[in-house]
């Protein structure tokens, strides 16, 4: 039989151990952070970190063009979108912004399906809920995760610069920092079915797809059910940063696997 005593470990070597494994994180993620900057750069652009999201709300409008934008960044309706956990990265050729991805951080204590459909998730003060908001989320992992989630909305590039890569960098980039911040459980994001045909969606670092999310709000409509995005803290870290064996916390929908699998 072993003996207890000679199979604890110290608690300074337990602790150095930890850390250590943190502060390799932190470096791989400073790696791919400078990395996607300096690609962004490459193609003369300038990129920036706000958290006034006026001009994210406003963008696309600016150069011409008309997007769909959730409510989950929309200052029209927070009430606390400067707590501190949100941001947004946006690209710049000249005076114009072309490139933008935001992020937000959600704590989930019950489920995602049920913090959806409850508009919650969207809706950080309820006197704010517009009527004949709804929300509708079928996909199953919907229904086991929880915890700490970043979700990412307003993935938009301009259409004169299409072709670069821009929209998968910059959400790249923006993934990286807010997980260097937050460590989430999880990272989720949506895509309608087309756009999942014509992009290869783990290039937006999501590891599994699930159609059967639809949100009704104001600059919101959806005309058919969309993909649920998903990944774990462990898929990002063994996929994104190459580290394996690295504490993780990840719910699995018993018998549901991806709709739609990786290419790679």
């Amino acid at each position: 039989m072993t003996n207890p005593a000679t199979a604890n470990i110290p608690v300074l070597d337990f602790l150095q151990a930890g850390l250590s494994q943190e502060r390799e994180i932190q470096r791989r993620l400073s790696i791919e952070i400078v990395r996607r900057a300096a690609r962004l750069q490459d193609l003369g652009l300038s990129v920036g970190v706000s958290r006034d999201f006026r001009p994210l709300m406003e963008a696309p409008a600016s150069v011409g063009e008309t997007t769909m934008r959730m409510p989950l960044v929309n200052p029209a309706y927070q009430s606390h979108l400067g707590d501190g956990t949100a941001f947004w990265v946006g690209c710049w050729r000249g005076d114009t912004l072309v490139a933008t991805t935001a992020v937000r951080l959600r704590h989930v204590p019950t489920s995602l399906r049920e913090e959806m459909e409850s508009l919650r998730f969207f809706f950080d003060d309820p006197a704010r809920i517009p009527p004949d908001t709804w929300c509708r989320m079928d996909a199953p992992s919907a229904r086991t995760i929880s915890g700490l989630i970043l979700c990412s909305v307003a993935v938009w590039t301009a259409k004169s610069e299409a072709g670069q890569g821009l929209a998968e960098t910059v959400s790249q980039l923006t993934k990286l920092i807010g997980v260097g911040l937050w460590d989430p459980d999880y990272l989720v994001g949506f895509s309608v079915i087309d756009m999942l045909r014509r992009f290869a969606f783990h290039k937006y670092w999501h590891s599994t797809a699930e159609l059967g999310f639809t949100l009704s709000a104001p600059l919101f409509r959806m005309e058919e059910p969309a993909c649920l995005l998903t990944t774990s803290r462990r898929d990002f870290r063994e996929q994104r940063l190459g580290l394996e064996g690295l504490s993780a916390v990840r719910a699995v929908s018993p018998g549901a696997g991806p709709t739609v699998a990786p290419g790679a």
